[in-house]
């Protein structure tokens, strides 16, 4: 490696960050904009309904990768053969999911006890087949750290998606409208990868050496499997104790704070991965990326979350209506959940990185094991005790993850923890001042009373800039995102 290579990645990752941010920025807009005017056209029991489906079949999509997309975006070098046949993989798995779904349909509806499930499952198979031969596409775009290319098809897919399903809604489509939306998200997006990428797969190739992306990718597969369980174990359990009333609501909270600070996250993780996985054996650099990706995601976050935490009432009437003013609760706890992922999403990414799928997969069946049972137990207080037991959950990682990643990895992990402890004790402060001052003013407009909880909650995180720790990570965090910014500028 030549001693330009480092600033090579440095620059190439700078725009790639230059492009998630403005992707995911466009992207979070977009799905306020779903959120709200679909949760004026919709019922909850539409949304209900569909979510319960999604959140079984969530899995077929792991499964139908196999890890291979981690694997192959790991990998140092990755011939022509070995992405011929890892597309092949990938496809196949995706036809062979999309007939278990189908088969697994009558036992959907049978877990719920609602019988419209078995045509939403059956239309929605597809997209198994879809997301199978577009994975190949996706992971050339993500190698040759083409994230503004990968943010702009993104960006256009699901603008074109949330366009067909308004449209349908309008047109009396009830929950089919939420289907024809996650199926042409899919359709729409390989067709523009497709574009995107001359590259076209040829015949399957013998003695290649892709038995080593399987094995890998099988660790990868396992730790997928594991989180898939830890993020819907919480709607699979509201659906099935409470119904799809129940879920709906709860979906609905899911999709204005839980879902964009998700995108958020597995964006920056897009970006990293593969600078991480270059630089992986030099673990001062990698222990500094992480900090530096700890503080651009959970700051921001922080500071989203705490206005939520402090106002869920306006923010839910603002977006979707009195009647959905039932899923405040469950808004207040998912902010929360949202801030701990942040601090402790690292463990996974710079596992992978490491090349530690084995011990990768430990720490992931752990973490989901956990938090399965307390999910599970929490039902028995209700719906809003699922929620704050999930959102909480990220709490193991914080205390077992990060010594696991010391122990296994042998990166420094004490500071990442203090970082990560420090954001969230301001956003816990913050939001705690946000509900002082709402609870001042409960005669004023929804909007005014959000501002005024807004400006307290920047205002603790203003004050909390003039001590020492603060500071140093303002400043860090400015001075990431100036260079980033200079080098997309330089593109």
């Amino acid at each position: 490696m030549t001693a330009a290579s480092p600033p090579s990645y440095g620059a190439r990752a700078g725009r790639g960050v230059v492009a998630t941010i403005g992707n995911q920025l466009y992207r979070i807009l977009l799905q306020v904009t779903s959120v709200v005017v679909l949760a004026r056209l919709l019922d909850p029991r539409d949304f209900g309904l569909v979510a319960m489906v999604v959140a079984i079949i969530s899995l077929g999509e792991v499964l139908r990768d196999l890890g291979l997309s981690g694997a192959a975006i790991q990998a140092p070098e990755l011939t022509p053969g070995q992405r011929d046949n890892l597309f092949w993989l990938n496809t196949g798995m995706g036809a062979l999911v999309a007939l278990v779904v189908c088969a697994a349909a009558p036992l959907i509806a049978a877990v719920y006890g609602r019988p419209e499930l078995v045509a939403i499952t059956l239309a929605l198979a597809p997209t198994f087949v879809v997301s199978g031969l577009t994975t190949q596409y996706r992971v050339g775009l993500v190698r040759a750290l083409r994230f503004q290319r990968l943010a702009w098809i993104e960006a256009v897919s699901v603008t074109l998606a949330l366009g067909l399903g308004v449209a349908l809604a309008l047109a009396g489509a009830e929950y089919w409208a939420l289907v024809g939306q996650q199926l042409a998200s899919g359709v729409f997006m390989l067709g523009l990868v497709v574009g995107a990428d001359p590259w076209r797969a040829g015949r399957w190739r013998g003695g290649e050496g892709t038995l080593r992306f399987v094995r890998f990718g099988g660790h990868l597969l396992a730790s997928s499997v594991a989180n898939y369980l830890s993020s819907n174990a919480d709607t699979v359990v509201v659906g099935r104790s409470f119904g799809a009333d129940v879920l709906g609501v709860y979906n609905r909270g899911a999709q204005l704070i839980r879902q964009p600070g998700r995108q958020v996250m597995g964006a920056f993780g897009v970006v990293l991965q593969p600078v991480l996985a270059k630089i992986h054996t030099d673990r001062t650099r990698l222990e500094a990326a992480l900090r530096d990706s700890q503080r651009a995601v959970a700051y921001p976050l922080a500071v989203v979350a705490a206005v939520v935490a402090a106002a869920p009432a306006d923010i839910v009437r603002l977006a979707l209506g009195e009647r959905w003013v039932v899923a405040a609760p469950y808004l207040t706890a998912m902010s929360a959940g949202v801030v701990l992922r942040a601090v402790t999403q690292n463990v996974s990414l710079a596992l992978v990185a490491c090349g530690l799928g084995r011990h990768l997969s430990r720490y992931a069946v752990f973490s989901a094991a956990s938090t399965v049972t307390v999910v599970v137990v929490a039902s028995l207080g209700g719906p809003v005790a699922v929620a704050w037991t999930a959102a909480l959950a990220p709490l193991l990682t914080f205390t077992l993850g990060y010594a696991w990643l010391h122990r296994w990895a042998q990166v420094e992990v004490r500071r990442l923890r203090l970082d990560g402890a420090r954001v969230v004790a301001l956003g816990v402060a913050a939001a705690l001042a946000g509900r002082l001052v709402a609870a001042q003013v409960p005669d004023l407009h929804d909007l005014a009373r959000l501002l005024l909880v807004g400006g307290a909650v920047l205002a603790v995180f203003a004050v909390a800039v003039t001590l020492r720790p603060v500071r140093r990570d303002v400043e860090a965090l400015v001075g990431h995102i100036r260079r980033a910014l200079d080098r997309g500028a330089a593109s």
